[in-house]
């Protein structure tokens, strides 16, 4: 029985999705340079804003890779409800079927009405702060699986992007990559931060650090329960010590460092989820150094300054 998305109207702003993979795979982004495409755009080629930053899913059982799209914020819940039950309406021919999903064409005017779709057409590949490949919009889709449906936005694989990983990847741009730091497990600096800050979370999702200009900067996700009611919190710390956080319904499991240059902000993009269920979905979040602040971009877009 397809299970659709009203639940998408709760995260409106975020690029909301069910992921189609079975399991995340958290294997290193492939390795690998086509020196073409590491040079930069001409000057003249028109590029769509604002960006728009992911993680690009291989497609379950299949060659084409894909970017799930949220609805417009115009769409009312009540549409999205119809839908996902009456998919048939909006959809046109059978793309392919096997015993796991069924993918269903959707017509460009269609996507157009409904969906954010903007700069999508083409697509940068990345490997940290190299361009990978460049990849090219194959189809507007509904996919539906057993247990998940949703509309996403599809591309065939190439040479270079082949593997069963998710890469990072963003609209077709020309702005200055910058070389990245990632962050990283640290049990023990996990136990050091709960102790110092008096937290006895129920559950730690995730906790990672890194080391920026002789800072340690880290993250804890957790769940806490009062009076049986779950809590999920996301705190932000500068050795040790919280700057700021995230309170709400749902959680991050890990954040992967965008090598787009921001003078005073690094931009991760964040792979979020509610506990006990089946949805995830990646957002694009900054960390404002400078203000020692979180912010998050609306529809994982990034407004270029020209």
């Amino acid at each position: 029985m397809i299970k659709y998305f009203f639940l998408i109207s709760i995260f409106i702003g975020y690029s909301c999705k069910k992921t189609i993979n079975k399991q995340i795979n958290n294997k290193e982004l492939t390795t690998g340079l086509n020196s073409k495409n590491n040079t930069s755009i001409p000057k003249d080629t028109n590029l769509e804003k604002p960006l728009h930053i992911d993680v690009l899913k291989k497609i379950y059982r299949e060659n084409d890779y894909y970017i799930s799209l949220s609805f417009k914020n115009t769409i009312p819940t009540s549409f999205i409800d119809d839908f996902h039950r009456n998919s048939s309406k909006y959809t046109s021919e059978l793309l392919s079927k096997n015993e796991d999903h069924e993918r269903y064409k959707i017509k460009d005017f269609i996507a157009k009405k409904y969906f954010d779709i903007a700069a999508l057409d083409t697509i940068i590949v990345l490997n940290d702060n190299v361009r990978l490949d460049t990849l090219y919009r194959k189809n507007y889709e509904y996919f539906s699986g057993q247990t998940e449906s949703q509309v996403i936005v599809t591309y065939e694989k190439t040479n270079l992007i082949n593997k069963d990983i998710d890469y990072l990847c963003m609209s077709l741009n020309n702005e200055k990559l910058k070389s990245v730091t990632n962050f990283k497990e640290d049990s023990e600096y996990l136990k050091e931060t709960l102790i110092r800050n008096s937290f006895r979370p129920y559950n730690v999702h995730a906790h990672y650090k890194m080391v920026k200009n002789n800072d340690t900067i880290s993250f804890i996700s957790f769940s806490t329960y009062t009076n049986d009611t779950p809590n999920e919190y996301f705190y932000l710390f500068k050795n040790k010590k919280p700057i700021d956080s995230i309170v709400n319904e749902s959680s991050i499991s890990k954040m992967i460092a965008v090598p787009i240059f921001r003078e005073f902000e690094d931009l991760y993009i964040a792979y979020e989820f509610i506990p006990d269920s089946d949805i995830f979905w990646t957002s694009l979040i900054g960390i404002d150094f400078k203000n020692n602040k979180l912010k998050r971009y609306k529809g994982n877009r990034l407004n270029l300054k020209n």
